[in-house]
């Protein structure tokens, strides 16, 4: 006998009944990446995770910001209606729900704007991509801002998945510009390093959405992860739980430097997570 929905529910939050973000008691599931990333909302296989209230509903504006700014940039769209009509249904919501970055991706793209971020980058190619339709972001404060918040929560999302375990420490983040030809030899040294690449179940099309490779130490307390959507952008993330802090003789070192420098960003659940909740 085929099992219902709510017994599915019920069985998920019997395996998983903490928070995968914070630890509360868990009363929702989340899919990370959200479905609204891929077309036609199939997302890969697998990819459910059990969070609660807060955590569910203070990010989900963000989500679909960081979706149209994670996959939407440098690709043409003239040639795909579905691809089309799912880009209209995200720049609707963020139009509904986030006035403040509508704002300043507006700004960013004016014509003028534009035409001198495409030379800048493109040189003589840079006017017929433009006139082919082809798009670029340029990273403003509200565009960073959803963008860290979806990857505080994609670090936790993949740590979940592969331990087990609910992440808790702290938490570095670039987001880097692929069109920047320096950054983006650099960030595919790094990816390509990376020792381990997860086999993504893929629905439909969803392959050149989402691909990640990490490392992980022995006792899983550091952990980095590079992750693509096929856009713009790739995110680059450092995690170190507090045993790992303690135990390593250079890890608070690290974590000062890193702190302190212009290369990566800490993020805290404060910041992505608890900054608006009421």
């Amino acid at each position: 006998m085929a099992q219902t929905k709510q017994q599915k529910r019920d069985i998920f939050f019997q395996k998983h009944p903490n928070c995968y973000i914070c630890g509360d008691i868990a009363t929702q599931i989340d899919h990370m990446p959200p479905r609204i990333l891929f077309l036609r909302k199939q997302a890969p296989v697998d990819y459910e995770f059990p969070v609660c209230h807060r955590c569910n509903h203070n990010t989900s504006k963000d989500e679909q910001a960081a979706a149209f700014l994670f996959y939407q940039e440098l690709n043409n769209m003239e040639n795909d209606p579905d691809e089309r009509k799912r880009l209209k249904k995200i720049t609707n919501g963020i139009k509904n729900n986030n006035k403040e970055l509508l704002a300043e991706l507006t700004t960013h793209s004016s014509a003028v704007f534009q035409k001198k971020t495409f030379r800048e980058t493109f040189g003589i190619h840079g006017d017929i991509l433009r006139h082919r339709g082809y798009y670029m972001a340029s990273l403003g404060k509200e565009c960073q801002h959803v963008m860290f918040t979806f990857s505080y929560k994609m670090l936790h999302a993949i740590y979940y998945k592969i331990t087990g375990f609910r992440f808790s420490g702290y938490i570095f983040c670039r987001i880097a510009d692929l069109k920047n030809k320096k950054e983006f030899h650099s960030i595919k040294d790094i990816t390509e390093s990376m020792q381990y690449k997860e086999d993504i179940i893929h629905r439909f099309k969803s392959q050149g959405n989402f691909f990640y490779k990490y490392n992980i130490s022995l006792e899983n307390d550091a952990f980095s992860v590079s992750i693509f959507f096929g856009g713009q952008f790739i995110i680059l993330l450092y995690g170190f739980l507090e045993k790992f802090i303690k135990e390593d003789k250079r890890a608070p070192h690290l974590i000062e430097k890193m702190k302190n420098g212009r290369i990566f960003k800490h993020i805290t659940f404060d910041e992505c997570i608890n900054k608006n909740w009421k």
